[in-house]
């Protein structure tokens, strides 16, 4: 089955999803999505074979075990070890959606944006999901561009519940945060702002909305680097990876 592209309002809804029971999903295609299958943990078998996916197949496994995978579209190597000391995501790029999640899809930045190459726009909520050195600080710059409407008291970037970068005027600009040390070998990082649609403010305006963008959208994300402390020349292109 062809599954196509997916997960369009950008809430990281899988394509497949199983909830209890068993399940076999054998010779599917997938197209553009942050995650392909999600298996919970009240499912008892699931076999998953001979599945394709753009950039690899993305699988949420919560029943351990009772899952087997074989033969399935791969996703892209770790980031080796010597790049988790300084490495650099283009949002929108190649092989970046298993780092993202509740992001719209790949689009060119616009003139008017001041920059060029590729972005993804935000929801109100999205995550980056990135991986570190446990036991070292980071800094995290992310590259964006914040429309007036998407402008809100509390937008920025946060860890867990606290906000390490402001977002406080439109525009092009750089956020930059330290992270300190982490635990895991991955830290989550949201950016928050407020959601607005392109529709709605016509809407507002009074205009035809035939062929308007009816998504929610937040700010347009263009890059994400993190940087290990001491860590120095050009960071990783983590989109190279194969």
């Amino acid at each position: 089955m062809e599954f196509g592209s997916f997960d369009v309002g950008a809430a990281s809804s899988s394509a497949v999803q199983a909830d209890g029971g068993r399940i076999i999903l054998n010779g599917n295609t997938f197209g553009e999505g942050s995650v392909h299958v999600k298996i919970n943990a009240g499912v008892r078998s699931a076999i998953l074979m001979g599945n394709q996916a753009v950039g690899g197949l993305v699988v949420e496994n919560e029943s351990g075990g009772r899952t087997q995978m074989i033969a399935n579209e791969p996703l892209p190597a770790p980031l080796p070890v010597r790049a988790l000391a300084s490495y650099r995501l283009l949002v929108g790029g190649e092989k970046d959606s298993r780092f993202l999640r509740r992001f719209h899809g790949r689009e060119a930045m616009p003139p008017s944006f001041g920059k060029e190459g590729p972005m993804r726009w935000s929801t109100e909520d999205s995550e980056f999901r990135m991986p570190v050195q446990p036991g070292k600080p980071y800094t995290v710059t992310v590259e964006l561009v914040a429309p007036e409407p998407a402008l809100h008291q509390d937008a920025g970037l946060y860890l867990g519940g606290t906000r390490i970068a402001a977002i406080i005027s439109p525009g092009l600009q750089t956020l930059r945060a330290t992270l300190p040390p982490q635990k895991e070998n991955m830290v989550r990082l949201t950016l928050r702002c407020r959601g607005w649609s392109p529709a709605e403010l016509a809407r507002e305006g009074g205009r035809d909305l035939q062929t308007l963008d009816a998504r929610t959208l937040g700010v347009a994300v263009h890059s994400i680097t993190l940087t290990a402390e001491g860590a120095s020349g050009e960071p990783f292109d983590a989109n190279a990876l194969r």
